[in-house]
């Protein structure tokens, strides 16, 4: 529902929808243990919300809420060693930083397009952040296809180091 309310353009509701599933997912403790509950799902979960958390945050204009958001998102998808997670907290960040970092953001963006393990929604996510860079005004479109080439040959452990990086 929060990621609906999302793409309707409502940040506020889709923040106070959101909220309850990150306190859940991102608090092991909190979770019923039983026979039943897979801790890589519900990290995978936590991973999702706090990503639509962080996106709710980057369009109220609260960036450092988002980092945030994604840094704690990064934490979770690698005590899961998911490379889909991964490129998925790359595919957001690479987004919140498109104007301030177009260079990283398109090397992000690149390895989340080509990546074997990325979601659609991922891919879709990173090819909108590259279309958007290589119409940047202070991008050359030289510098742009050299990111693009660069980004595409990131490990996923180049990605954990690049994200761990900037959202610690």
């Amino acid at each position: 529902m929060a990621r609906l309310t999302l793409l309707q353009g409502n940040a506020a509701a889709a923040l106070e929808q959101v909220e309850p599933a990150v306190r859940y997912f991102s608090d092991e403790g909190a979770w019923q243990i039983s026979y039943s509950i897979d801790q890589w799902q519900m990290s995978g979960y936590a991973v999702d919300t706090l990503i639509i958390q962080a996106d709710a945050n980057l369009i109220s204009g609260e960036t450092a809420a988002a980092q945030e958001a994604l840094g704690k998102a990064l934490t979770f998808a690698q005590v899961i060693s998911s490379p889909a997670h991964i490129l998925s907290v790359a595919a957001a960040y690479a987004e919140l930083i498109e104007v301030a970092q177009p260079l990283l953001s398109t090397r992000l963006s690149a390895r989340v397009a080509t990546h074997s393990a990325g979601y659609a929604l991922d891919k879709t996510r990173a090819q909108a952040t590259l279309l958007r860079a290589a119409s940047h005004a202070e991008l050359k479109a030289e510098d742009f296809a050299e990111a693009c080439l660069d980004g595409e040959t990131f490990s996923i452990e180049s990605v954990i180091a690049l994200l761990s990086q900037d959202l610690s």
